[in-house]
C-alpha cells in the first residue's frame, strides 16, 4: 500500500510531516503492526510505532546530524517527550535495509530481537523503493512482533503434556508452547542473544532437537511433513515435524512432540468410564424394578388416580384411606396439600391478572415514548431537499422499527459543492438510535471540512472509537462529495455497500 501510494503521488518520500500522518493512520488500521518505517538512501529515517503498554513512538533521523531521536507522541501525533537520542544512525547499513536492496523485491528480514521496548523476537516485511529510472530511493519496512505466536501456542492443549516449538533451520528457537523466552538478555552489556533449541531449558525440547539433528543433519534437512518415533527422556515420544515456507523467504520448522503415555492415559480413562457407566446402568435398572413393584401396590395406585384428578382441576376428587399406618398419614398429607394448592392457585390467578394489567399499562407508556422518539429521529434526519445547485434530491426513510440506527444528510458545504453522508449503526431500536445521535454529533463538527471523504471517514472513525469503544458497537458509513463545477464525484465507503447508481 505504501509503495502504491508513493507511485500515485499520494505521499512525498521527502516530507516527514505528511509521511508521519500517513503512517499514523495506517497504524490504527493494522492492529498487528508494531512499527511502520521508511529508510532513505541518504541515511535518514522515519518510523511510527506502538508499544505493548499503549504508548506510541515517533522516530526520526535527520540529514544533518544523523542522530536517531525517539519521541513519545499522543493520539494527535504531538510530541510529548524525548525518549532517547542515538548518534551516528544510518538506515542504509541496517540489516533490514540491506536485505531489501539485496532481494530487490518484497521479502522478510532476518529475525531479530529487541532489548526494549518490545522484548522478544520480531520480523520485518521490507520492500525497496525505486524511482522511474530505477535508482534506489530507500526501503519501506513493516515491523511485526512474534509474541502473538507465543501467546497462541500457550493456549493450545497438545494431549496432556505434549509440546510445540518453532525453530529456524539453523537451530535457533523462534517460540514454543511453554513459558520459555527464546533469547538471553545481558543487561550488563545491553545485548540480547537468540537461544538455540539445543540450549533450551525444557528437557523434551532439547532432546527432540538433538534427535532431529542426528537424524536429518546439521541444518535439519526436512521438507514437507514427517512423522517419527523416538525414546526421549526415558519414554516413547511421537514427533511430527512440518516445514513452513512462503514465497517471501520464510523457512521454519514446526515440531510437535507428544509422549505415548498421553494416549494410554486416554485409553485407561475410557475403560474406567465404561465400567462406571455399566455400574450406573445396573443401579438404574435395579431401581426401576423396585419402583415398578412399589408402584403396583393398590393404595399408591389410588393416590395416583387422585393426583391426576387434581391435576385436571377436580379438587373434590380425593380419596380417604381409613388406615393408621404410613399410607394413611400420606393420604392425609396429600389431601391437605391439595386444599392448599387450590387456595394458592386462586390467589395466583388474581395476582397474574393484576400484574398483566400493570404490564399492559407499562407497554402503552413505552409505545408512546417510542412514538415520540420516532418523531424526534425523523425530524433529525434531513428531508424535503428539492433542488440543490441544479441537482434534484429525493429521500425516503422507512425504519424496521419505530427508531433505528440510520443517519443521512445532504449539505452544500460550498458553492457548487454538495456533501452526502449515509451511516448505519448495528442493530435496531433505541440503542442504535442513540448511537446515531453520537455519529451525527461527531459528523456535524467535521461536515463543513473540505478534506477528502476518505480522510473524513478515517477521522470520524478514530474519534468515535476513541470516545465510544466501550459501547462494543460499530457503524458503517459512506461519504460522497458532488463537485458541480468540476463535474466530479468523490466518494469513500467505510464497510458500507456501494451507494451510487450510474
Amino acid at each position: 500500500m505504501n509503495q502504491n501510494a508513493l507511485e500515485l503521488n499520494h505521499i512525498d518520500l521527502s516530507n516527514n510531516a505528511s509521511l508521519q500522518k500517513y503512517f499514523w493512520n495506517q497504524l490504527f488500521i493494522f492492529e498487528s503492526v508494531t512499527y511502520i518505517n521508511v529508510g532513505r538512501e541518504d541515511g535518514t529515517y522515519l518510523s511510527v510505532g506502538r508499544l505493548p503498554n499503549g504508548v506510541h513512538h515517533l522516530g526520526i533521523v535527520d540529514r544533518e546530524s544523523h542522530t536517531y531521536t525517539n519521541y513519545e507522541i499522543d493520539l494527535k501525533t504531538n510530541k510529548l517527550k524525548l525518549e532517547s537520542a542515538t548518534p551516528n544512525f544510518n538506515s542504509v547499513i541496517r540489516p533490514w535495509y540491506k536485505k531489501a536492496i539485496e532481494a530487490k523485491a518484497t521479502s522478510w528480514s532476518s529475525l531479530y530481537t529487541y532489548l526494549a521496548p518490545h522484548p522478544g523476537i520480531s520480523i520485518a516485511s521490507v520492500e525497496p523503493i525505486y524511482n522511474k529510472s530505477g535508482k534506489t530511493l530507500g526501503v519501506f519496512s513493516i515491523d511485526l512482533s512474534l509474541s502473538g505466536i507465543s501467546n497462541f501456542l500457550r493456549t493450545l492443549n497438545v494431549g496432556k503434556t505434549g509440546k510445540i516449538f518453532i525453530m529456524e533451520k539453523d537451530g535457533l528457537l523462534i517460540t514454543s508452547s511453554v513459558a520459555e523466552e527464546p533469547f538471553f538478555i545481558d543487561t550488563k552489556r545491553n545485548k540480547v542473544t537468540r537461544l538455540s533449541v539445543l540450549e533450551s531449558n525444557i528437557p523434551i525440547i532439547r532432546s527432540t532437537a538433538v534427535f532431529l539433528k542426528k537424524k536429518y543433519g546439521e541444518n535439519y534437512q526436512i521438507d514437507g511433513s514427517i512423522q517419527t518415533e523416538a525414546i526421549l527422556e526415558g519414554e516413547k515420544q511421537f514427533i511430527e515435524t512440518t516445514t513452513f515456507k512462503d514465497s517471501y523467504g520464510l523457512d521454519w520448522l514446526i515440531v510437535v512432540v507428544i509422549p505415548e503415555s498421553d494416549f494410554m492415559e486416554k485409553i485407561s480413562s475410557n475403560r474406567n468410564t465404561t465400567i462406571a457407566l455399566c455400574l450406573i446402568a445396573f443401579i438404574i435398572s435395579t431401581g426401576i424394578g423396585i419402583f415398578l413393584a412399589w408402584w403396583t401396590v393398590q393404595p399408591i395406585s389410588l393416590l395416583n388416580i387422585s393426583s391426576k384428578a387434581i391435576a385436571k382441576g377436580e379438587w373434590l376428587n380425593t380419596i380417604e384411606l381409613n388406615r393408621n399406618d404410613e399410607l394413611g398419614e400420606l393420604n392425609k398429607s396429600f389431601t391437605t396439600m391439595a386444599n392448599q394448592l387450590k387456595e394458592s392457585l386462586e390467589t395466583l390467578e388474581s395476582k397474574v391478572k393484576t400484574r398483566t394489567n400493570e404490564l399492559n399499562n407499562a407497554l402503552d407508556i413505552i409505545k408512546q415514548d417510542l412514538h415520540v422518539a420516532e418523531k424526534i429521529q425523523k425530524n433529525m434526519l434531513s428531508s424535503g431537499f428539492g433542488i440543490i445547485e441544479g441537482i434534484e434530491v429525493n429521500t425516503k426513510y422507512k425504519p424496521m422499527q419505530e427508531v433505528g440506527g440510520d443517519f443521512y444528510n445532504i449539505k452544500e458545504i460550498s458553492l457548487g459543492y454538495i456533501r452526502v453522508i449515509i451511516a448505519d449503526a448495528t442493530g435496531h431500536g433505541v440503542q442504535s438510535a442513540l448511537v446515531t445521535m453520537l455519529i451525527k454529533s461527531e459528523y456535524e463538527n467535521l461536515s463543513a471540512s473540505m478534506e477528502d471523504p476518505s480522510i473524513l471517514l478515517t477521522i470520524l472513525n478514530n474519534l468515535f472509537y476513541t470516545k465510544y469503544a466501550f459501547l462494543n458497537i460499530f457503524f458503517t458509513g459512506a461519504i460522497i462529495d458532488i463537485d458541480r463545477r468540476n463535474k466530479k464525484i468523490i466518494f469513500s465507503f467505510g464497510g458500507h455497500p456501494p451507494q451510487i447508481l450510474l
